[in-house]
Formats: structure tokens, sequence, C-alpha cells
């Protein structure tokens, strides 16, 4: 099978990435989005949490507020026993829960009639043929059978092991990654005073290494769900087992309830996020990587959807320019990206975290990190969970004198984890 029409731009991926892209592309270019899931809000692979700067760039594009579950104004950090916990809070919300599936579907209904979207459609790869008016070349499969279609520039927003990235050598492909496990229940949790505005980060060392664990309520259709997961840097079916595990020990100690203890998983999902940062060569002349096949994730705290919509928002700007004969406007997608959000250096601020992060792999390296924090709980939150918004810094807020014993104990644990690799 084959497509004959010729487009534009192709984009690989119908994510916040691609959409983005698609709906903010100028009329005049004829635009076609190659997804490879049957439905554009099928398996949303995210938890669906978005700051309240992120819900402004959405809100620019389409009614974020029709697609907002509710609203998060505290964090509850569990230490690695699961026996002691704090909590921070904020006046006003700063992350809401979305349906995230709806959201990507209002994306798309919202695209102009100049994109088209393909469903069922897996890119294959790509190749160009210089010289040609339409000189991209993308292979894609859908339903055992490979089409081809012809377009000006090709957009790889298609994950973290995107096939434009990989079709093409001059580009950079993610190499650092975590993998993400995830369910959702129906069901609350139990801690706090105010469990359904309350998100949860689960510290551990020896459970799993790699990123810890989380707990985010929702309300989907009037019923009361929760996610719950856990980031590691080993997807075997064994660690997969560890998330019946998490689970259970969650019921046993009161911290989350099941509706239906002996009721299946509404939602299972497993996949890859990028955490070694921005990747440094994301165009030639005839491609462009954007959002996690960019490497646009907070190499320590996710935060993908911001940097989803960012990166496709100035893909948006520089891709016309250079259709059009700029041959420099896609050097300027990092320092306009920069410009708009700062992002970059919030990313360059979380390498350094998850230097630190990955050299602890003990639970008492852990527990002495969550003691610091534990005493800094009136400004944990406030600082920290839209740092990337704010510039703020975690370090700034845990380096002071009154810490020193702790600080200090936490370097004697942190040099131990390092010399004996003990967990």
């Amino acid at each position: 099978m084959a497509t004959t029409q010729p487009y534009d731009v192709i984009i690989a991926g119908a994510g916040f990435a691609g959409l983005t892209l698609a709906l903010k592309l100028p009329r005049h270019l004829r635009v076609l989005v190659l997804e490879k899931k049957t439905r554009v809000n099928a398996h949303a692979q995210t938890t669906g949490l978005i700051t309240v700067t992120t819900k402004d760039l959405i809100g620019g594009l389409v009614d974020v507020d029709r697609h907002l579950t509710n609203r998060i104004e505290a964090i509850c950090v569990l230490d690695p026993s699961f026996e002691q916990h704090f909590i921070s809070r904020t006046r006003f919300p700063w992350i809401h829960s979305t349906n995230t599936p709806e959201l990507l579907l209002e994306f798309a209904r919202t695209c102009g009639e100049n994109v088209t979207i393909l469903n069922n459609a897996a890119v294959a790869g790509y190749t160009t043929e210089p010289g040609s008016a339409y000189p991209v070349v993308v292979r894609y499969v859908t339903n055992g059978a490979e089409g081809i279609v012809r377009g000006r520039f090709v957009v790889g927003a298609d994950g973290v092991r995107s096939a434009v990235a990989q079709a093409n050598p001059a580009l950079s492909r993610n190499r650092r990654l975590l993998f993400a496990f995830e369910r959702m229940y129906e069901g609350d949790c139990r801690l706090g005073d105010a469990p359904d505005r309350t998100v949860y980060h689960l510290w551990f060392g020896s459970f799993s290494l790699g990123y810890g664990g989380w707990i985010a309520p929702n309300f989907i259709d009037g019923k009361k769900l929760f996610r719950v997961g856990f980031a590691t840097y080993s997807p075997d079916a064994e660690k997969a087992r560890l998330l019946d595990r998490l689970v259970d020990i969650l019921v046993d100690r009161g911290i989350i309830r099941l509706g239906d203890p002996a009721a299946a998983p509404l939602l299972n999902y497993g996949g890859y996020c990028p955490i070694g940062g921005v990747l440094r060569r994301i165009h030639d002349d005839h491609a462009l990587l954007i959002g996690d096949a960019a490497g646009f994730c907070g190499p320590f705290s996710a935060d993908g959807i911001k940097g989803a919509v960012v990166s496709g928002l100035v893909a948006a700007e520089v891709i016309p320019r250079h259709l059009a004969g700029d041959r420099r406007a896609l050097t300027r997608f990092f320092p306009e990206v920069e410009a708009r959000s700062r992002l970059l250096s919030y990313y360059r601020k979380q390498l350094r975290y998850r230097f630190l992060w990955d050299r602890m792999t003990s639970n008492s390296s852990f527990a002495c990190l969550y003691r610091i924090c534990e005493g800094e709980r009136e400004a944990f939150l406030d600082q920290f969970c839209d740092a990337k918004d704010r510039q703020a810094s975690l370090l700034k807020v845990l380096i002071k004198a009154r810490h020193a014993p702790r600080l200090a104990a936490m370097g004697f644990n942190v040099a131990a984890d390092l010399l004996t690799r003990r967990t």
C-alpha cells in the first residue's frame, strides 16, 4: 500500500509533542501525523499530572479546564520503611490531575483541516532523496502492510526509542533510560487530611533503585481512582512483580484502599523515560526530534508533558522558517526553548540531582535525605515541585548550618554506598 499525496511536514507520534506541533503549524502547510496506536487516546503513557504553568501553556491551545479532574495542593513523602511521612503544602494548586486520554483527543480534534492523523500506522524508518521537491520518504506499517509517504520534512515525536532517530545516524539517541511501571485502581489514598488533593512520593533504596514510587489520586466519570507505580533501571519480569509487592505493602500499611481488593487494575502500563538530558544532535536539513525523542524530560523528576508541549510550540515556529529557506532556523531551536521556558537550565540542574541520586543505593542514605527534607517541610513543596518554572533549588533549602550533622551522616552513608554498593 502506498500513500501518494505529498505533505509538507510528516510527524511521527500523536502524543503531546506531536499534536502540539500539528496544531500550531501554519494552516497553509499540509501535515500528516502517523500514530502507531489504534486511537489517539488509547493507553496514554503518562501519569497525567501537569503544573500550573503547563496548564496555562495547554490552555492556550485547547480547552484544558474540561479535562482537569482534581487539583493537587500538597505532597506527601514516605521514607524507605513506609512507616514515616511528612506533608508539605501550598496555598494554591501546584499541579492538576488530568483525564489524559480525553485531553489528547481534544488536541487531535482541535487540529485544522490541513492536518491528517493516521492511526495504527507505525513509522518503520525513512530515507531522503536530495534534490527532490519532497525529499523525505517515510515508511510505515499499518495492519501488516507497508505504506510510503513523501514529505519535505519529518519530525520524530515518537518517544524515547524514536524510529526517526534510529533511521538517521546524524541524530542522537536516548541512551540513559528509566522504566516506569504503573497501574490504575479504583480506590483512594489514606494518608493526610486531604488525600484527594495530595500526591505521594515514595523513597526507597533496596526495594528498587532508579527513582522511587508515586501515588497520584484522580477522579474520572465520578469514580475515585489512583495511579500507583515506580520507576527503575531494570524492566525485567522480577521488577514487574515488585509492583504487586508494593501495592500489598501500601494496602497492609493502610496507605491505600482498593475499592475491590479482588478486582484487576483498570490500567497496566510500562514504558521508558529518558534521564540523560536533552540530546545534542536533534536535527539536520530534513528532520527534527522533539519531546521524549529529543530527551525533553526531567532527568530526575520527569515532567515530560511540559517538555513535550514547549518543544512542540518552538518546533512550530522554526520549521516553517526552515521550509521557507532560512537555513539557520533550526539552529535557533534550543535558544528559543530556553528563552520561552528556561527548560534547558532546569534539565541541567536535574542532571546534578540525578548524579547524587544514582550514588545512593541503601535505605540508610535515603532515610538521611528524608530526615533533612522533613526538617524543611514548610519550604519543601513551595520551591521544589514547580522548580522548572521558578528555577528554585532544592540544595539551597537543604544545605544549611542547622542540618550539618544530618548532612554529614548522609555523606558518610553515600560514601559507604559507593565503596560497598550496599543495598
